[in-house]
């Protein structure tokens, strides 16, 4: 018997022109199909010059560690304005945000436009565009947001316990709370303005008059340094509130926020120059009084009342710049470290008060800078909080002013018979940070493991407070500066890492985050009177990204039955601990850097590793209740979320 043949049909040839064209139109209307179901707008022109992608400007930038992605991601038509430099008004700002909004696993931005932009508060989404490549998209239109005040920096937290993330925006006259309506209306993005009703305006602030001054009499003419006589404002002035933090001092489960203010402003001759130093006069902080920060409890599900004076903190005003609340004596209640410019340098210890009778308030705050090493008299501007020595506690950096290096100060502990447990060494210029930071103007800083080598890098951007001539529009520029740890100490590379790091800008405002969500550390900053500029990092090209991310909420019953259920775990703190016997240690926290707020949650480089033997969380909870810390063994290179289930006792 035969067996039927199976046989192929035979096949028409095309020409090797007919198959290209054939090819490209396969191509376009895939392209097209694309276009019109995802309905994303014209892409950025760096897109089509780089190949259409992320990879094809990576490879183009190879050898690098940093590439400027700030075109590729849909950033560059931003830019602050204040609408010309006139005065130390128009050159602090702007801060930034970096965090998940919408809770989809990415990072979108929060964005600061200046008096001179009719858009105060610019929101924008992280997406991901068809080919797998990042893209940021604004949805400011969409977002509800309405404001066109003078905004300064960001902090963010769940103040009302819904468990979203909402928004406080500083400015120079009243501040905004942006409710996020993302669990209440299921809309992602979209914002409520609720800052009369959280009674949180700040705004005005009554300055005192100077003993040497009539009431009515004219400012007096500069004469020269180094004290110019200078007439106190007989009137009411707008508070300018520059940096904020978020933290839960009296630990009941909700978040109360600390409003940095800085100086009280007011127009001076804008052609005088200190012949010293060679700024602008009306860029010296030390020609405006100070004005006094406040401290807010938070009462009643996103409703504040000012507490700074039952508190312990309505002393002597300051200039302040940078805060927030940190863990400095190593206990559960957070205490408040702020870099003020011109005045020393702030650490309130959050401490029980014995005189206290129920109710609340059960703590107060005491000065304690000098006790504990921390009372700086240079020109404090941003804070980073890491552990900078690899030793297992929590260290911080102050950036200062030109002539006055970064202040890095170690943790450890006091001699037996201090007042306090704790002490702060000042170790800059042994660490390798002295001597970078020196010449520079430091503003925004992180510690950050950019190399995911396991220990903690830094980083600092710098610029001008005043523009180089009288006529510039924008202040001064300068390098910014990348720290790699080498066994505890820091090496300057700041030349190696990439073009970007050649190139001089007017910054502020610095975060650190996982943009493209390849386990390694991306930086985004800010110019004053400028653009925004966004830096990918290139590690996950070596294969040696691995790396544990660690996002929190807190799940809690009050003792009167009241749930919460934030969506932060803000103040606690997160131990790693290595195959090694290292203990890696950061803190979730709000605010930081200057005027900025990075992700709420936490990123761990691995080094050689490939798990950690366990990971525990000591949450920011009271001690009388239960379950104040999570453990977790054997946990491998991953995105880890925990939330705390826990009642008070």
């Amino acid at each position: 018997m035969l067996t039927p043949t199976m046989r192929s049909r035979p096949t028409a040839r095309l020409s090797p022109d007919a198959r290209l064209s054939l090819g490209l139109l396969c191509i376009s209307l895939s392209a097209l199909v694309l276009f019109l179901w995802f309905g994303f707008g014209p892409l950025p022109e760096r897109h089509l010059l780089s190949g259409g992608s992320i990879d094809a400007l990576r490879a183009h930038e190879a050898g690098t560690t940093f590439i400027d992605a700030t075109e590729t991601l849909g950033l560059s038509d931003f830019r602050h304005d204040t609408g010309g430099l006139h005065s130390i008004e128009d050159a602090v700002a702007p801060g930034l945000g970096l965090l998940d909004l919408d809770h989809d696993g990415d990072l979108d931005l929060v964005l600061l436009g200046g008096s001179g932009n009719p858009v105060g508060v610019s929101i924008f989404e992280n997406r991901r565009i068809p080919w797998d490549d990042v893209r940021f998209v604004d949805r400011t239109d969409a977002s509800g947001i309405r404001w066109s005040g003078d905004a300064q920096g960001v902090c963010a937290g769940d103040v009302d316990g819904d468990g979203d993330i909402d928004l406080f925006i500083t400015a120079l006259g009243p501040n905004l709370l942006l409710r996020n309506l993302l669990v209440e209306s299921g809309k992602p993005l979209v914002f409520e303005e609720a800052t009369e009703e959280a009674g949180l305006e700040g705004g005005v602030y009554h300055s005192l008059r100077r003993e040497d001054a009539a009431p009515d009499a004219p400012d007096p003419v500069y004469e020269g340094p180094p004290e110019p006589r200078v007439a106190a404002i007989a009137h009411e002035v707008p508070e300018f509130s520059t940096s904020a933090s978020f933290g839960d001092f009296d630990l009941d489960g909700d978040l109360d926020l600390y409003v940095a203010n800085y100086v009280s402003y007011r127009p001076i001759h804008h052609d005088v120059r200190d012949p010293d130093r060679g700024e602008a006069l009306p860029y010296l902080p030390r020609l405006y009084p100070a004005q006094r920060d406040r401290l807010y409890e938070n009462v009643d599900r996103g409703r504040f009342r000012d507490v700074t004076e039952e508190m312990g903190l309505g002393g002597e005003a300051d200039k302040g710049l940078g805060v927030m609340f940190a863990r400095l004596d190593g206990n559960r209640y957070p205490d408040l470290i702020v870099a003020n410019d011109v005045s020393p340098n702030r650490a309130w210890l959050n401490v029980a008060d014995p005189s206290a009778i129920d109710p609340l308030p059960r703590r107060r705050f005491v000065e304690a800078s000098i006790e504990l090493g921390l009372h700086d008299t240079r020109s404090g501007m941003g804070i980073a909080h890491g552990d900078a020595d690899d030793d297992g506690d929590l260290d911080l950096l102050i950036t200062n002013w030109r002539d006055e290096p970064a202040s890095l100060f170690l943790f450890s502990l006091a001699p037996a018979g201090s007042r306090f447990p704790v002490l702060f060494d000042e170790e800059s210029q042994a660490f390798g940070i002295g001597e970078a930071t020196d010449p520079l103007v430091g503003w925004g800083t992180v510690f950050f493991d950019y190399d995911n080598d396991g220990d903690s890098d830094c980083m600092v951007v710098n610029g001008g407070t005043s523009p180089a001539t009288i006529d510039a529009p924008r202040c001064s520029q300068e390098r910014a500066l990348l720290f790699r740890n080498i066994g505890g100490r820091f090496a300057d590379v700041s030349l190696a890492a990439g073009e970007p790091f050649a190139r001089s800008y007017a910054a502020r405002g610095l975060v650190c985050g996982d943009i493209d969500l390849d386990s390694d550390l991306d930086v985004v900053f800010t110019q004053n009177n400028g653009g925004v500029v966004a830096l990918l990092n290139l590690l996950e090209r070596t294969g040696t990204s691995s790396a544990l991310s660690v996002s929190a909420q807190l799940h809690w019953e009050l003792a009167s039955g009241v749930a919460v259920r934030r969506g932060d775990a803000i103040g606690a703190l997160v131990l790693v601990f290595m195959p090694d016997a290292i203990i890696r240690v950061q803190e979730i926290a709000s605010g930081g850097s200057f005027l900025s707020q990075g992700p709420l949650s936490l990123h761990f480089g691995f080094g050689p590793h490939s798990t950690a033997q366990r990971v525990q969380i000591d949450w920011p909870l009271p001690q009388s209740g239960e379950r104040i810390r999570t453990a977790i063994d054997n946990v491998s290179a991953q995105i880890l979320n925990v939330h705390s289930v826990g009642r008070e006792r």
